[in-house]
């Protein structure tokens, strides 16, 4: 035992994966306690103090007793459960807690391996019972029915991936099968692609996924105007607020302008060296941005249609919504003049003339242009959606034009924002014809 009365305190708005020994309920307690077999390994990322990873537990006082949180070693070797018990039993525990408190520790430990074993099999037993079979040849409903003695396993695959920082080759392979969705057999866009990744792969991501989540909302990292992949957000709750503030300026007799951009396959151009410094910058350090690092690169996928295959191909990220998090600041708007949804972006103007107006959609339109240029994002200016609203009169904006990324634009007589048509009074009639 060292620095036994060294007192521990957890870093502000860093992704530190402790489980249950600080006290936070979640399935990443698997960095530290794991299942091999019928062994059982105490592990962790890093030491605190010199980065070389030695064993280093984490443990916090039990609720309702007394001591001082301290940091303890012990390098437990893939020992057998019986030994692990044991060698906690006759720990020198009474440095720090009353000797009556020994069993409660011990018991402590024991619940964090057994609620790690359950989120794993809470995960497993949550996904959709498909037999589509990924690169590995192994249905997501093999792994829901023998989830029972699978979880331990699955758990240490999980745990050494974290552990480690990579994720094997194999997990990142992905077959894309072409879906028919009507109209023209013979025409290529009539298929909607689908990826189907290895059982194995989506669990570990919803693993990550649910942990990073956490980390993202207790960081407040997102802006409030981003409602794609968000939990309690929606397209319907990103309409319901765009169109609400449109029709308040409409009613305050002002001038309302409206750009909606299109970047060109944005989730396909994310780049990872743009996208790392900011994961760097939400406390994502050490194991966990080696392991991000990991996840970015090396994907591959291939096209699987009537039993040909084609070559694997590199495939893009996910982490879109991390690499615009800061889209807002950047290009200088508040949440009053824009609202997104995943790639879908959407910012407006208002004021008490045509000119007020154009002059800042055409300001913030270069800003956003150079931003997406500087994140490597490909914004497709002739596609950019532009319309005016309010007070101003047709007469009046008909020959009213904003350059946007070089493209001279005109003001059309109606926008879509998320599958949903406006006209220039922000009502949807032109969507409810259509529908």
């Amino acid at each position: 035992m060292k620095d036994a009365s060294l007192d521990y305190a957890t870093t502000e708005a860093t992704w530190k994966s402790y489980g249950k020994f600080n006290g936070e309920h979640r399935i990443s307690c698997l960095d530290h306690v794991y299942f091999a077999g019928l062994d059982c390994n105490v592990e962790v990322l890093k030491d605190t103090t010199t980065d070389h990873r030695p064993v280093l537990a984490k443990i916090l006082v039990p609720s309702g007793k007394t001591g001082t949180r301290s940091i303890e070693r012990r390098n437990f070797k893939a020992i057998q459960l019986q030994e692990l018990e044991d060698a906690l039993q006759k720990w020198p525990w009474t440095t720090i807690y009353s000797i009556e408190d020994v069993d409660t520790v011990h018991q402590f430990l024991i619940d964090g391996i057994t609620e790690a074993l359950n989120e794993i099999a809470k995960v497993v037993k949550a996904m959709r019972a498909t037999e589509a079979l990924g690169v590995d040849g192994i249905p997501v409903s093999v792994l829901k029915k023998g989830i029972e003695v699978l979880a331990g396993p699955i758990s240490h695959l999980v745990n050494r991936s974290l552990a480690s920082g990579t994720v094997p080759t194999a997990l990142k392979l992905s077959n894309v099968l072409p879906i028919y969705k009507g109209k023209s057999a013979a025409d290529p866009a009539s298929y909607r692609p689908v990826c189907i990744l290895p059982a194995l792969s989506k669990i570990l991501e919803t693993v990550v996924k649910t942990d990073f989540e956490i980390h993202l909302a207790k960081t407040e990292a997102l802006p409030n105007t981003q409602f794609g992949f968000r939990r309690g957000r929606s397209t319907t709750t990103a309409l319901a607020t765009a169109h609400a503030k449109w029709l308040k300026a409409k009613q305050r007799g002002k001038v309302v302008g409206v750009l909606g951009f299109d970047l060109s396959a944005a989730f396909d151009t994310v780049d990872q060296l743009q996208l790392l410094p900011k994961l760097k910058k939400l406390g994502i350090e050490g194991m966990q941005l080696e392991w991000f690092k990991s996840y970015l690169s090396g994907g591959s996928q291939r096209v699987v249609w009537n039993g040909a295959e084609s070559d694997f191909l590199n495939v893009s990220p996910i982490l879109y919504l991390v690499l615009v998090a800061d889209v807002t600041s950047c290009v200088g708007i508040g949440d009053e003049e824009n609202s997104s949804y995943a790639d879908d972006f959407f910012l407006w103007a208002v004021g008490d003339s045509l000119e007020e107006v154009g002059l800042f959609l055409e300001t913030k339109a270069d800003a956003f242009s150079k931003y997406a240029g500087g994140n490597g994002l490909v914004l497709n200016a002739a596609k950019t959606q532009f319309m005016i609203g309010g007070k101003a009169k047709k007469k009046d904006t008909s020959a009213f034009t904003i350059r946007v990324g070089g493209v001279e634009l005109h003001p059309s007589d109606e926008i879509e924002f998320l599958g949903v048509k406006f006209d220039s009074d922000f009502t949807t009639a032109p969507h409810n014809a259509y529908v």
